[in-house]
């Protein structure tokens, strides 16, 4: 007879949904499987293994597709280890999740960001959702408190009534509150008119199941932009606008700027580009990523017709705080690329080319490789990809339960 310990070792080394049907064996196992230290260790171990949550549009059997991938490492040519996730819901949009294909637009599913298993996404409504893709649970997030006041209280008159610019949304573990947590940023325009609104902020806590609304007074104006959205080690960082729309010069220079959001304080910052940037910034122009563990920026340079060259920025700190920008050194010329996607090494840099091939560039050798993932492009210059680190785990979309994860 096994004793616990050689038990619990066993199933440690089991996928997160082998594990979560096996909570059914019993009391004793479903009480062993959803204990916090026991999710703790699973997601521990579950972190040595690399993966790669890509979404995209994709060649799939001759069809076109929108579907999000999990890509197994290592990467290499003869890629066998790719698992199509398909996301399909019932009639009422709720928890269920299907291998089956959309042919609806509007049924797709656009992915904000993950943490810790669990993979927050927007769809073409605005609806949010929380999906851990290993244990097939989906989670539809109650609706905005804000959306739905701002609609209410609309004014009668045309000439000043409000549109919604969605701005941006971000998702996260918060290790202070030891909650997960979703920001909404909304920005609600005066139609046909140069007057500023602030835009309005809500945060969603997972272990209460609601929204809520904080002091959106930032004095910008976020733009989603799927390449420049990061979070790292507490903040995420926007691309946004640093101007307040003004009635006598409406096309007065706007400063570009990185938008900060403080996770656990829930407040605001501002980062400017580096000197030589500020001028030339368009957000099509640049985009963040990490490497060793530091924020970097990317600054687009065309060397030719078909030809690309990146200009890689790092964050610093100066001894005060202040942030400094040290430009490390440039990638390419490279042909035929589009655009970075993600550093899976110190060394080595996903990258998405202009009909949609994925490559995989050494930054030290000049050297690439093609991996067997064919894209396609709907609109020629946008980036049609999005890549962020994935770990299985055990984390549960439910809200209201009494687990405290300890990461």
């Amino acid at each position: 007879m096994l004793t616990l310990h050689v038990l619990i070792e066993i199933l440690l080394k089991l996928p997160p949904l082998s594990l979560f049907r096996l909570k059914f064996v019993s009391k004793s196992w479903n009480a062993l499987i959803n204990d916090p230290t026991f999710i703790s260790k699973h997601l521990s171990l579950s972190l040595q293994q690399k993966h790669i949550i890509l979404q995209g549009r994709l060649v799939r059997t001759n069809s076109k597709q929108f579907v999000h991938s999990i890509l197994k490492f290592p990467l290499h040519r003869s890629l066998t280890s790719i698992q199509d996730v398909h996301f399909a819901f019932d009639e009422d949009r709720s928890v269920s999740l299907h291998d089956v294909n959309f042919s609806d637009d509007s049924a797709y599913l656009y992915m904000i960001n993950h943490s810790h298993g669990l993979v927050c996404l927007r769809g073409s409504d605005d609806d949010i959702f929380l999906c851990n893709i290993a244990t097939r649970q989906l989670r539809k997030l109650p609706p905005s408190i804000i959306y739905q006041d701002e609609m209410e209280n609309q004014p009668e008159d045309i000439y000043v009534a409000k549109y919604l610019n969605s701005g941006t949304q971000g998702f996260c573990y918060d290790a202070k509150s030891k909650d997960f947590k979703v920001v909404r940023v909304l920005h609600f325009l005066i139609e046909d008119c140069y007057s500023y609104v602030p835009p309005r902020v809500e945060i969603y806590d997972l272990s209460k199941d609601r929204w809520r609304e904080i002091d959106g007074s930032c004095g910008a104006i976020i733009h989603w932009h799927s390449l420049f959205d990061m979070y790292h080690e507490g903040k995420f960082y926007w691309w946004a606008n640093n101007f307040k729309y003004n009635f006598e010069d409406p096309t007065k220079y706007m400063p570009q700027i990185i938008q900060t959001f403080d996770i656990s304080e829930e407040v605001f910052g501002q980062i400017w580009y580096p000197e030589a940037l500020r001028r030339k910034v368009k957000y099509s122009r640049q985009s963040l990523g990490i490497l060793n563990g530091s924020i970097v920026l990317f600054d687009y340079i065309h060397s030719g017709q078909n030809d690309k060259m990146f200009d890689i920025w790092k964050m610093e700190k100066d001894e005060f705080g202040a942030i400094l920008w040290l430009k490390l050194f440039t990638v390419g010329p490279i042909s035929k690329v589009e655009y970075p996607l993600l550093f899976v090494s110190s060394n080595e840099l996903l990258m998405e080319c202009k009909e949609g091939e994925l490559i995989l560039y050494d930054i030290k050798t000049g050297e690439y490789k093609e991996l067997p993932i064919k894209g396609y492009q709907e609109l020629k210059g946008r980036n049609n990809m999005k890549a962020t680190f994935y770990v299985k785990s055990l984390l549960s979309v439910e809200g209201g339960n009494v687990i405290n994860y300890e990461f």
